[in-house]
């Protein structure tokens, strides 16, 4: 779990680790707010110099494999917001991992068979229209 913090969260240092990354600024142990938990803050900065404060829990990571988590965050969001528009999938059905590639394996399959159907049809509508026709005439003779 990480959390992005902002540089007016006053944070109290207990423990300031070694940093071993160039990219890193900062890698400490620190108390926020009346909390009694330390949590251990990771500090970066991206190829564009923003700096990003990241708390987190995890302890068992080291300051870079934390900083990398964080910067594929982005693709990985990215590529869930292209499931639910393109495949269709709003609600993920089972909360077991089988489950979940089970779902997503069978709306690509689904949205593979719609891109060929489309492309022998040799229709001139988006695939979006396409499928939304489908969906029209899905039970009719």
């Amino acid at each position: 779990m990480f959390a992005r913090i902002s540089k007016k969260l006053h944070l109290y240092s207990q423990e300031e680790y070694e940093v071993s990354h160039p990219a890193i600024i900062r890698d400490s142990k620190v108390l926020f707010g009346k909390s009694e938990k330390p949590v251990r803050l990771v500090e970066f900065k991206d190829e564009e110099q923003r700096t990003y404060r990241l708390l987190t829990s995890r302890w068992d990571l080291t300051s870079e494999q934390i900083m990398d988590l964080y910067r594929y965050r982005w693709g990985i969001e990215t590529f869930f917001r292209w499931i639910k528009q393109h495949l269709s999938i709003v609600k993920i059905w089972s909360t077991s991992p089988q489950g979940m590639w089970n779902q997503m394996f069978i709306a690509l399959a689904t949205f593979g068979l719609a891109q060929i159907i489309q492309l022998k049809t040799r229709t001139s509508k988006t695939l979006w229209a396409f499928l939304q026709l489908m969906r029209t005439y899905m039970f009719k003779s």
